[in-house]
C-alpha cells in the first residue's frame, strides 16, 4: 500500500509541474514579474495557505558568516533585502538582533505571506515592489542591500541589460556611500 502522504505529495508535485509548464508556455519565464506571482501563488496554494521558508543556493545562515564582517557591530544597521521570495534571511537577522528590516519583492502573493509569517517581528516591513523602481525609499536609505537571486532572475529576461542596470542604479541609489550590496 502507498503511502497516502506520498500519493498527496506526488500530486501537488505534478499540479506544480503542470502549473510551472503553463506559464512557461504563456511566454512567462523567470525573467518576467509575472512568473514570479504564479510561482508562488501556486506554491502557496498547492501547500493550503502554508510554505517552508527556501533559499536558492544556499541557506541565509550558511551564506552569513560570509558577509558578518559587513554588520559592523557598532553601527545601527538599516538593512534592505530585493526579491526575497521564500527565503530565511529576515528569520536569521532577526534572531541575530537586527530590527531595522525592508523587505521587498515583486509577488504580492509571497509578500502576503511574509507579512503573516513574521507579524510579530517589530522592526520589520514589508512591501510588494519592484527592485527596479525604489521610488518609496529616499537616497541612501539603506547600509546593507542584500540580494541572493534577484538580480540573477533579472538576467534571465529578454532585456535583462537594461533591467539589470535599473535595478543596479536604483540600489545605488537607496544606498548609503559607506553601505555594501
Amino acid at each position: 500500500m502507498i503511502d497516502p502522504r506520498i500519493t498527496g505529495a506526488l500530486t501537488r508535485k505534478k499540479k506544480q509541474d503542470q502549473r510551472k509548464k503553463e506559464a512557461e508556455e504563456g511566454g512567462l519565464n523567470i525573467g518576467d514579474p509575472a512568473y514570479w506571482e504564479v510561482r508562488y501563488k501556486t506554491e502557496i496554494e498547492d501547500r493550503l495557505g502554508s510554505y517552508d521558508l527556501f533559499d536558492w543556493y544556499c541557506s541565509f545562515p550558511d551564506l552569513f558568516p560570509m558577509i558578518k564582517p559587513y554588520f559592523e557591530a557598532s553601527m545601527h544597521q538599516k538593512v534592505l533585502i530585493v526579491g526575497v521570495g521564500r527565503s530565511n534571511a529576515v528569520e536569521h537577522l532577526y534572531r541575530l538582533g537586527y530590527r531595522d528590516i525592508t523587505v521587498i519583492d515583486i509577488s504580492q502573493s509571497i509578500i502576503t505571506e511574509m507579512q503573516r509569517r513574521f507579524e510579530t517581528y517589530t522592526g520589520v516591513e514589508f512591501f510588494v515592489m519592484d527592485v527596479k523602481q525604489l521610488h518609496k525609499f529616499a537616497d541612501e536609505t539603506f547600509t546593507i542591500v542584500i540580494d541572493k537571486a534577484c538580480i540573477d532572475s533579472l538576467f534571465c529576461g529578454t532585456d535583462y541589460l537594461e533591467t539589470a542596470g535599473q535595478a543596479f542604479r536604483e540600489i545605488h541609489r537607496v544606498l548609503r556611500p559607506e553601505g555594501v550590496f
